[in-house]
């Protein structure tokens, strides 16, 4: 599934849909944002909340609705967001700080 536009990917042979993680994380009460990307064969998910929340209890949280190989390797907190011209959010710029 290299190269596909959609946030769909494949990771030990089971498709994924990232969005899935996204929405999950977003019912996380503290969570304003958040975005999941695939690099390197792992799930890396960026958020937003106004304090970093400790990687457990966000894990612990996923777990309750999502299979264990969905669960992101690693949470990467952000205190601002940063739009792009069009006013959308600017992934690409996040990932690379991330990456």
């Amino acid at each position: 599934i290299l190269g596909r536009n959609d946030k769909q990917i494949k990771l030990n042979g089971i498709r994924i849909n990232l969005l899935d993680i996204d929405s999950n994380l977003r019912k996380f009460n503290k969570i304003n944002f958040a975005f999941s990307y695939f690099k390197d064969n792992k799930i890396f998910t960026i958020y937003n909340s106004k304090y970093k929340i400790d990687e457990n209890i966000l894990k612990n949280f996923l777990k309750k609705n999502l299979p264990i190989y969905m669960l992101p390797r690693k949470f990467n907190y952000i205190s601002k967001i940063k739009f792009n011209n069009n006013g959308k959010i600017d992934r690409e710029l996040l990932i690379r700080k991330f990456s």
